[in-house]
């Protein structure tokens, strides 16, 4: 159905189509890559929002933060995010060693230095995707603010600590011709 979608908005002449929140997804369809690479000649852009994402939850880090902690899923977004954040100089600390070896191999050479191991759990801010854990979240200090990067927000375990809202935009109305199946 996704495929039909974007080959249609094609041939009506359509520029963008963005995927919604559940047709999007590395194993569902590359984020929308496997719909690119079938049909070459599209005239339409197939989007998925990774970019605004990334952009959200970097504006809902308190300004003058130099740590963070990047837990949950390794997707897209969490690496942009992870290299947008260390090459803005901020320290970002990884938990368990496959996700920190994985991070550590798409990094350019002069961020690296900002991307650390870590044991300790000491960090104020939380980036958090999928996969967080109950445990995870009680070893965060009183106070930690948790934002997910995620399409779903963590369940929240801790009346101590602070959870942003999932990355969101809101259309503006002056917006026209704007569809949506969601």
């Amino acid at each position: 159905m996704i495929e039909e979608a974007i080959l249609d908005a094609d041939k009506k002449g359509i520029k963008v189509v963005s995927l919604g929140l559940m047709n999007q997804g590395e194993e569902l369809n590359m984020y929308g890559g496997l719909y690119v690479s079938r049909h070459p000649k599209l005239n339409v852009k197939v989007v998925d929002g990774s970019s605004l994402a990334v952009a959200s939850v970097l504006n809902s880090i308190p300004k003058g933060t130099t740590q963070v902690l990047l837990r949950g899923k390794l997707t897209k977004v969490a690496y942009a995010i992870a290299f947008t954040l260390c090459q803005q100089g901020v320290q970002v600390a990884i938990m368990h060693d496959d996700d920190y070896v994985k991070l550590k191999k798409s990094l350019i050479n002069s961020s690296e230095t900002n991307l650390v191991h870590t044991k300790s759990c000491t960090q104020m801010i939380w980036l958090v995707g999928d996969g967080l854990t109950e445990e995870e979240q009680m070893k965060a200090p009183k106070g930690a603010l948790f934002i997910p990067y995620s399409q779903f927000p963590p369940k929240k375990h801790r009346k101590d600590c602070s959870y942003h809202f999932t990355p969101a935009m809101q259309t503006p109305t002056s917006i026209e011709n704007v569809h949506s199946c969601e």
